[in-house]
């Protein structure tokens, strides 16, 4: 059985199983100084989240050319060393796409600051999300002949020129970006503002929770046909909505990612070179 592509399941309904290593990163360090912070806009849906930090981010499309291409060289390496059979990081090829889409999505829609906000299946399918998005996206079995300790000598050597030194997959999200990415602001006083009114929102509701964090986690702990997960899911989103949590949690985050970027501001162009560079060269 391969292992959990542990670092993006806990976000999101999908189970990603890949051979390999990939341990997750450590939570980025919390900044003491709260920054200010600009524009507050209405965030009623998960398509108006854009953030400072998305442009060093791979797009959809990006991210399915890094992981082809990685695929070719890991193949490459594997045929030099006799292997007349091909490895796939994703084995079926039509879950790739739907896999690297929930991955990106799910830093929206399980944030690791504002929780759950899938908007368009909240009423169907609750804190579990819809099963479309949950089909299990599992690698390719080892080639016959091959060991785990080649496939994964190939694997290293196809990364060598990506940021990180890991499977492409994996720079759908924020925590492999340098310095483990930008630090969440849970603590920060506008934040923590907007939640005590969520909070309070949720207990009119009936719903007695600490946090929108502790909401999503507590919930998934459970059965996910439960009514009462659903009920409480649709709570959730329609007092984020009702508090603007997330458009307040959107600015707020934004400052702290411009104080990230420009403390991380020539790594993060050499991250992005690296992405670019092994696009480019199409290898």
């Amino acid at each position: 059985m391969n292992t959990i592509f542990q670092r993006f399941a806990k976000r999101s309904s999908i189970t990603l199983l890949i051979l390999l290593l990939g341990a997750c990163a450590s939570p980025p360090e919390r900044i003491v100084s709260e920054p200010t912070i600009g524009e507050v806009r209405k965030i009623n849906e998960p398509s108006q989240v854009v953030r400072p930090i998305d442009i060093y981010r791979p797009s959809v499309q990006q991210l399915i050319k890094l992981v082809e291409l990685q695929q070719k060289g890991i193949n490459s390496c594997l045929r030099a060393q006799g292997s007349k059979q091909e490895w796939k990081i994703v084995d079926d090829s039509a879950l790739l796409k739907k896999t690297i889409e929930v991955i990106s999505k799910s830093e929206v829609t399980r944030s690791d600051l504002w929780g759950f906000f899938d908007v368009t299946n909240v009423e169907a399918f609750g804190y579990s999300g819809s099963p479309s998005e949950a089909g299990a996206a599992s690698s390719g079995p080892l080639p016959e002949g091959v060991t785990q300790q080649q496939l994964a000598g190939c694997i290293k050597e196809s990364s060598k020129d990506l940021p990180g030194q890991d499977l492409a997959i994996f720079l759908a999200g924020n925590g492999v970006l340098p310095g483990n990415g930008p630090p969440v602001a849970e603590k920060d006083s506008r934040y923590a503002a907007v939640v005590s009114s969520w909070k309070e929102c949720m207990k009119i509701k009936g719903f007695d929770v600490e946090d929108p964090l502790t909401a999503l986690r507590s919930s998934l702990e459970g059965n996910s046909t439960d009514r009462n997960q659903i009920t409480k899911a649709v709570a959730d989103i329609k007092c984020k909505i009702d508090t603007n949590l997330v458009g307040i949690g959107v600015a707020v985050q934004s400052a702290y990612d411009k104080e990230y970027i420009r403390a991380y501001e020539s790594e993060l162009n050499s991250y992005r070179e690296q992405i670019d560079n092994y696009i480019r060269d199409d290898r």
